[in-house]
């Protein structure tokens, strides 16, 4: 969908481009020591002579790029125009959806719980987690990690394997 609202809107700004053909090529506008208002304007009206359209008007804008060389400590200071800012979307934090079963099951309910743990993480972590969340400290209790399927034990994971080696179709019970 980004792509193409990109191809669409550059397409319209090419189609309704007011500026004077052929464009004229201008140089960079440099700070060089000068206000960033009066470089920016100045950037900004020599766009313009090269890109003047509505599309222009509602979408672009300009940042500001500084760049030090490592060298002679020169500091270059441009004002770009550009139309979008690409951020990066946050992912959901990796949570695992399990069944605890209580020791003094049925006296005591089962329960559901969302573990927020690493993707790659270990049973191990899970358990210690688990006991976390559930606001009860370890003692000399542990739990069993199952993968059940058709109301069948279908496997047992270890304390040293992956969560990521859970199946998205596993119902977990611990």
């Amino acid at each position: 969908a980004h792509e193409l609202l990109i191809f669409m809107l550059d397409g319209l700004h090419e189609d309704v481009n007011r500026a004077l053909y052929p464009r004229p090529t201008l140089p960079v506008v440099e700070a060089q020591g000068r206000a960033d208002a009066v470089v920016a304007k100045e950037a900004w009206g020599q766009y313009l002579q090269r890109n003047n359209s509505r599309i222009v008007e509602l979408f672009q804008f300009q940042i500001r790029s500084e760049v030090e060389c490592p060298v002679c400590a020169n500091v270059s200071v441009t004002f770009d125009p550009i139309m979008y800012l690409t951020l990066p979307v946050p992912k959901p934090p990796h949570s695992i959806k399990l069944t605890v079963v209580p020791l003094d099951y049925p006296r005591v309910p089962m329960q559901s719980v969302d573990v927020v743990i690493e993707k790659g993480a270990t049973f191990a972590e899970l358990e210690q987690q688990l006991w976390v969340q559930l606001g009860r400290v370890r003692g000399d209790s542990r739990f069993v990690f199952a993968d059940v399927w058709s109301n069948r034990v279908d496997k047992i994971f270890e304390e040293r394997q992956r969560t990521s080696e859970i199946l998205t179709s596993v119902v977990l019970f611990a």
